[in-house]
């Protein structure tokens, strides 16, 4: 065997180890979970609906968004191959593409941004937490907070509070109070605040 055939022979090897090392690449990246697998998840289980049309650019546009997760999205297909509209979209009363309806009868209309879906659909966008219970154990301005809305509820009643059974997210504190007369009632508070801030509180009446 020449020179010229053993040179060609492990060309031709090399080739073939590098086709295969490239497909089993390709094959490993299209296993992974797509970036934003979780939130089309979501929006779809809110029942949101998103109308598009195949040959409309913007459907194209706001699917390409969302990248391999578009798959996930709540789409439906309101073109038929020769334009015309499908009759589900007919009776949904899509006029224009893309058109997102939401379960609070919302609709909108063209592409729009996945932080705004995802606030209208109250999903979580990946890298952020879901809203949780303020721990006030970790905030050093809550119990000076809660003693001085208990003197506020108190001044307004006339009751001496025996007890204040907070349960408080971002923006909202629910106050559940007991008097010594053993009666019990729910004042909601409205709040600024954040786990190392003083809360700024306002009585809803």
């Amino acid at each position: 065997m020449d020179q010229t055939t053993k040179r060609a022979i492990i060309a031709t090897g090399i080739a073939i180890v590098l086709v295969v090392i490239i497909g089993i690449a390709a094959k490993s990246a299209d296993s992974k979970p797509g970036k934003y697998d979780e939130l089309a998840q979501c929006i779809s289980d809110s029942g949101a609906t998103f109308y598009g049309a195949w040959w409309c650019p913007n459907c194209e546009r706001q699917l390409s968004d969302f990248g391999k997760s578009q798959t996930l999205l709540p789409y439906i297909e309101c073109a038929n191959p020769d334009r015309s509209q499908t009759a589900i979209c007919t009776e949904a009363s899509v006029t224009a593409y893309p058109t997102w309806v939401f379960p609070d009868g919302r609709r909108l209309e063209g592409t729009q941004k996945i932080e705004d879906l995802a606030t209208i659909t109250e999903c979580v966008l990946p890298g952020e937490s879901e809203v949780q219970p303020i721990d006030d154990d970790l905030n050093p301005a809550f119990e000076s907070a809660q003693q001085n809305l208990e003197l506020e509820i108190q001044s307004r009643g006339g009751e001496t509070i025996n007890e204040v059974t907070p349960t408080t997210t971002f923006g909202e504190t629910s106050f559940t109070t007991t008097s010594e007369e053993e009666t019990s009632s729910t004042t909601t508070v409205k709040t600024e605040m954040s786990p190392l801030a003083t809360p700024e509180i306002e009585i809803v009446q």
